[in-house]
């Protein structure tokens, strides 16, 4: 699921401010992180949405599938991203 507030231009707007952290979800706003703000701590939000029971309707689905996470984590070394964590 993407953030629908993370746009190329509000990435752009937030590296120029220097932000520190970024939450990503997903590889598209790990590339626009990279990109427009090169200088941002990131922080990889993952959906745990697998491990709970299908019936728990209070969970929403935000964060990158567990499935994702690896790719992610190798694209974002290959790509020296600055990948502080994980939440």
């Amino acid at each position: 699921m993407d953030c629908p507030l993370w746009t190329r231009k509000s990435m752009r707007i937030a590296g120029e401010c220097e932000v520190g952290t970024i939450v990503i979800e997903n590889e598209k706003q790990l590339m626009d992180a990279i990109s427009y703000a090169p200088h941002a701590r990131i922080l990889l939000a993952i959906s745990l949405t697998e491990c709970r029971a299908e019936s728990d309707s209070l969970m929403a689905h935000k964060g990158a599938n567990i499935e994702d996470v690896e790719g992610l984590l190798m694209t974002a070394f290959e790509l020296r991203a600055k990948v502080v964590g994980i939440r």
